[in-house]
């Protein structure tokens, strides 16, 4: 097998990081269609609670989704257990990544 195609092979033909960076935009994309379709047809705010540690990548994304769903994201966040603790707690919420 060519080593340039194997999983793991480091080398400039090979970025973890830029694979590992693909799998957040993706992961977030299926959870806020998954909250689109849970949400009700008069609904024009999606709330998301998630822990600090994904800021970044929320911020990122979320002028996107605004703009191609018509919705608008109002995020919380917070240390991890905190955000369980939100959770646990019933604070209401669309998605919640922890």
């Amino acid at each position: 097998m060519d080593e340039r195609f194997r999983v793991g092979t480091p080398g400039p033909h090979n970025n973890t990081s830029e694979m590992t960076g693909m799998r957040i935009p993706v992961c977030f994309a299926l959870i806020f269609l998954g909250a689109l379709t849970s949400l009700s047809v008069r609904a024009t705010e999606v709330t998301l609670i998630a822990a600090g540690g994904i800021q970044v990548a929320v911020e990122r994304m979320a002028p996107d989704f605004e703009r191609v769903t018509g919705y608008k994201l109002k995020v919380v966040f917070g240390p991890g257990g905190i955000t369980k603790d939100r959770i646990i707690r019933g604070q209401p919420f669309d998605v919640a990544v922890v």
